[in-house]
């Protein structure tokens, strides 16, 4: 059985290793992303699956006073069971319908603060009403989020309930409030190609050093996956006895955007896997420890991005082991970016 466990701490050096492994040419991102952000209402039912039921999409921009904070109207939800099954209706309540028909109703905004390619801040706020027993609406619960950081197309759970017991309008198990974002991309350059040439490269320390290669193509914005094949280290002698080798994968993805002036900004994602196999073993027979980090920079078409795999992670659990196992081998990724012409 296949375990795999993630390591906060180390995933943060990961992450700052990388950063500081680029090119002295390299620019930080410049450009501002149009960023569209919809609020939108799941449900799970009784019976069934969670589905969307209710989706507002709010305007798209950054924030700058011309265009200010992205607001929606307050909109309520309330399903009813009846002899031909459940019916769900969703109501905009600003000027509209009399808030006491529906059972549960959400105002929320939401504030684009930073954008660039696949890094995304923003503000969000939102609140829950409740209709009580005598009819009459309640604020029953809500938050104000300064900052969340996200990247294209993640999603945020802001709120989440469950009808009351008995409640005999219930025909849903639960509902969810979430907050989704997109990037709109220029019209002038939203038929982009961008092409990827990848290499990993694995040196020791008595110099031998060996690469394998991935080349692929993308759209602008649009995320391409990429991995190599599997290496196996011979293990050190003393580093615990057992016959098993380290067993490294690397693979990522990268999301990539052509600007006017010519330039490509690059989000990259690297990931870095190590195991101890037996010999012969299949690929799955064991447990597995996963890193990753990431990289935004803005470079020129062809120009060369180098991210060096940090060492081995320190600690317990057999981490020890695999440093001395990774001492005298360095992982390199070397990435190159260029428009299709």
């Amino acid at each position: 059985m296949r375990t795999e466990t993630r390591w906060l701490r180390i995933v943060a050096c990961v992450v700052a290793s990388m950063a500081g492994a680029a090119r002295a040419g390299e620019k930080p991102p410049q450009a501002s992303e149009r960023v569209s952000m919809s609020v939108n209402l799941l449900m799970t039912s009784a019976v069934g699956a969670t589905s969307k039921i209710f989706s507002w999409t709010l305007a798209p921009g950054v924030k700058d006073p011309s265009r200010g904070r992205a607001r929606m109207p307050r909109f309520g939800v309330v399903s009813a069971a009846g002899s031909e099954g459940c019916t769900t209706t969703v109501g905009l309540l600003d000027n509209g319908p009399d808030q006491r028909g529906y059972a549960l109703a959400w105002a929320a905004d939401a504030t684009v603060l930073e954008s660039s390619t696949d890094r995304l801040v923003v503000s969000a706020s939102w609140r829950r009403f409740k209709t009580e027993d005598d009819g009459e609406p309640t604020e029953s619960a809500g938050e104000s989020i300064p900052k969340l950081y996200l990247r294209e197309d993640d999603r945020v759970l802001l709120d989440y309930v469950v009808p009351d017991a008995a409640d005999q309008r219930r025909c849903a198990r639960n509902y969810a409030l979430e907050l989704t974002a997109e990037v709109k991309e220029d019209p002038a350059l939203a038929g982009n190609q961008i092409a990827y040439d990848a290499w990993l490269v694995h040196e020791t320390s008595d110099r031998r050093k060996t690469s394998q290669r991935a080349r692929f193509t993308a759209r602008q914005g649009e995320k391409a996956s990429f991995s190599f094949p599997k290496e196996t280290l011979r293990p050190v002698r003393g580093s615990g006895g057992a016959p098993e080798s380290l067993r490294v994968a690397v693979s990522g993805h990268t999301r990539g955007r052509v600007r006017k002036d010519g330039s490509v900004e690059l989000a990259i994602d690297t990931f870095r896997t190590l195991s101890y196999v037996a010999p012969n073993a299949p690929d799955d027979a064991g447990g597995e420890t996963g890193e990753n980090g990431e990289k935004v920079v803005s470079v020129q078409p062809g120009e060369v991005i180098r991210i060096e795999l940090p060492a081995a992670p320190e600690g317990t659990n057999g981490r020890e082991r695999m440093a001395r196992d990774l001492a005298g081998h360095s992982f390199a990724l070397i990435l190159t970016a260029k428009p299709v012409s």
